[in-house]
């Protein structure tokens, strides 16, 4: 393997993100990027659903409190599906919960509604998982006529936590489909005909990145990519990777973003200094809670701090998603990047 260095990323990361005292809508970070709330906010909440107080039956004697919301991953139906529930569908899930959560909308910007009892169920991977099901990251495959889902678990018998995949015909009914393809917080793109993900390398100090020549695999790891990464979530514009993370031990934990240039063998990618892209402002992000360090591991009670960024592509419209007030619910966002508008031509 090549030695590993790290990348110049644009300069215009070298400047700190501004994030405006007034609790504005919108919020300006590197490169331009620009984050603008919807007045709809907060997407989703405990208030959505009764079943969304509930975690997997380890825990409910033992942590009264440990339901939480996160994970948002957001898609469009595909028109090969049949009576869909709605245009878009959003997966998510609770840091110790034992199905996956879905919600469903006719526009990216809600109202959504939870569907009941949800997609992938902990029951249906015990032949490799226990404890819990969560960190949906989930993509139409239109060739096939799929959606394919990628979550994580802990390995039967053990604290280790890795990611599977699941594909299903119509995004409610999945069926399990791989062996662990690798470490947990899956982030899959494309590029040059291959697959590569972005995964958390337990809790260590560094995210890692994965590569593989199918969707189901086998990954394999190419090494380090991202310093103190929690989850992240990726966009890609040609030979360009937008990468958008929070980080434990942020005082707030709030969303960064750098840029990695795919110019090279994957060997050589390698992410640079972040810049903060949206902080804490408004009263349903835990801008009234007191401002701490964030900790690894589940939120289940109202923090100071956003989690669990998702970029969704739409109609050459960007859009952000992300956990709110630690794990208390899922809000959005419009984003525009300006040096990809070649990749979007609707902003």
């Amino acid at each position: 393997m090549p030695a590993r260095h790290i990348l110049k990323t644009s300069a215009i990361f070298l400047a700190a993100a501004a994030c405006a005292a007034s609790g504005s809508d919108v919020q300006t970070g590197p490169d331009g990027i620009s984050v603008t709330r919807f007045s709809g906010n907060p997407l989703i909440t405990f208030a959505s659903s009764p079943g969304l107080d509930e975690c997997a039956p380890k825990y409910r004697s033992d942590y009264p409190d440990c339901p939480s919301i996160n994970g948002p991953s957001v898609i469009r139906v595909p028109e090969w599906i049949e009576n869909p529930l709605g245009r878009y569908y959003m997966y998510f899930a609770n840091h110790v919960g034992d199905y996956i959560r879905l919600a469903y909308a006719d526009s990216p910007l809600g109202p959504w509604t939870v569907h009941e009892p949800g997609t992938l169920r902990l029951d249906q991977v015990r032949d490799l998982f226990w404890d819990h099901i969560a960190s949906p990251d989930v993509h139409v495959d239109e060739q096939r006529q799929r959606i394919l889902m990628y979550f994580h678990a802990p390995l039967a018998g053990s604290e280790s936590q890795k990611t599977a995949a699941a594909v299903s015909e119509d995004g409610i009914q999945f069926t399990p489909a791989s062996a662990v393809l690798g470490r947990y917080y899956f982030r899959v793109f494309e590029w040059r005909g291959g697959f590569f993900a972005i995964a958390k390398l337990d809790n260590t100090r560094w995210g890692e990145l994965y590569e593989a020549d199918s969707p189901l695999g086998p990954f394999s790891s190419v090494g380090p990519f991202i310093r103190d990464m929690r989850h992240a979530a990726v966009y890609r514009c040609e030979d360009r990777l937008y990468v958008f993370y929070t980080r434990v031990g942020d005082a707030p934990e709030r969303i960064l973003a750098t840029v990695v240039e795919l110019k090279t063998d994957p060997e050589g990618w390698l992410a640079g200094p972040p810049a903060t892209v949206l902080a804490p402002e408004r009263e349903y992000e835990g801008v009234r809670q007191p401002v701490r360090r964030s900790q690894s591991g589940g939120s289940y009670a109202p923090e100071h701090a956003l989690r669990d960024p998702y970029v969704f592509e739409d109609d050459g419209r960007l859009y952000l998603y992300y956990a709110i007030a630690g794990e208390q619910g899922i809000a959005g966002a419009r984003l525009e990047i300006p040096q990809a508008m070649e990749c979007t031509s609707g902003q």
